[in-house]
């Protein structure tokens, strides 16, 4: 790698989701990275805390890829790496325009991505390579979902992400309430087996070529989708099976597994193709998933991660103070180089 430093953006930088973390995880290699952010709404902290921030169109504006496009000549950006799902969804079907501009997008093969983020494919996925699941029916089928499964149960979007339209239906009546709620508004979901049992997160990464470079495992407490209470520790058998789904898969990139911990055993039961809003926790701990990502599909390197554990982690909210010339330029100009500022409460 080079001594100068590489210009990365970051898109979905807002709301405190994936892109605001890997944008933390960033600023741990500043050394390395300039940082471009982006988000569709001016007052979000990540603009306000990069070297420069931008406001997008949502993804689904069909001035989206070419407003981004611009940006990226603009600021000379070597990478893009997607902070939601939408945006991730837009850009792979706009990875050929970008290669054309030499740009990289930090997105994994797109038979990843459609696997992982068609939650019944990816039942059937881990059904046919023999991965431990929970029982999982498609909503045609939730009258025999009621029968052949013991309350309570997960309803869940077929295609989603965090926990909208995710809920818990303790009865047959609740099942068929949501049911027709879900109809009503046309989200396709799915009736889940539900499990007692603790959650512990894994991140994999895979180099350009497909090596596993390493994996970690995260006991986490979750509140709204959201991981606020955590425990960093080694969970071997975890980390083993989410490195034999990443190599199954094909994974280039990052991966994100969910698992629940039942009796000592995991049992996947989601993935996401791509990194994780623990990904600022886990470069704190030293597995820089981030940096040995664009790495590899930048230089071409192969480092392998290893890190810290039995650390406890436990998330508070924050804030940060900015000038209010900063909010003028970016619902102006679109941009601003200014920044904000943390206060140091502890």
């Amino acid at each position: 790698m080079n001594s100068e430093k590489t210009n990365v953006l970051v898109t979905g930088a807002g709301a405190g989701g994936v892109g605001e973390g890997v944008v933390k995880a960033l600023k741990m290699n500043r050394e390395k990275y300039r940082i471009v952010a982006t988000d569709m709404n001016p007052m979000s902290a990540a603009l306000l805390r990069v070297d420069k921030g931008y406001i997008l169109p949502e993804a689904s504006d069909e001035k989206y890829i070419g407003r981004l496009l611009d940006i990226c000549k603009r600021e000379d950006v070597s990478a893009v790496i997607p902070g939601s799902v939408p945006e991730l969804k837009e850009l792979l079907n706009a990875r050929k325009r970008f290669e054309q501009e030499g740009i990289t997008l930090i997105i994994g093969p797109k038979k990843v991505i459609d696997v992982c983020l068609d939650k019944w494919k990816s039942y059937e996925f881990l059904k046919m390579h023999g991965f431990p699941y929970p029982k999982t029916y498609l909503s045609e089928d939730s009258e025999r979902a009621a029968s052949e499964l013991d309350f309570p149960v997960f309803v869940k979007p077929r295609e989603g992400y965090g926990s909208r339209h995710t809920y818990v239906a303790h009865d047959k009546e609740e099942l068929d309430i949501i049911g027709r709620y879900l109809r009503k508004i046309e989200v396709e979901f799915m009736i889940q087996e539900y499990i007692e049992a603790k959650e512990c997160t894994v991140g994999v990464v895979a180099s350009k070529l497909g090596r596993i470079l390493g994996s970690i495992s995260i006991m986490r407490e979750v509140k709204t989708g959201f991981s606020y209470r955590m425990v960093v520790t080694n969970i071997k058998e975890a980390r083993t099976i989410s490195e034999e789904l990443a190599s199954k898969l094909g994974l280039t990139g990052p991966l994100n597994v969910q698992l629940f911990i039942t009796q000592g055993k995991p049992v996947i039961f989601e993935m996401n193709p791509r990194f994780s809003g623990t990904t600022p926790i886990r470069s704190a701990v030293r597995f820089r998933e981030v940096d040995a990502t664009l790495r590899s599909f930048l230089f071409g390197e192969e480092n392998q991660l290893t890190f810290r554990s039995k650390l406890i982690v436990i998330r508070y909210l924050d804030e940060i103070y900015a000038s209010s010339s900063a909010l003028d330029e970016l619902q102006k100009e679109g941009c601003t180089s200014r920044k904000g500022w943390r206060k140091r409460y502890f």
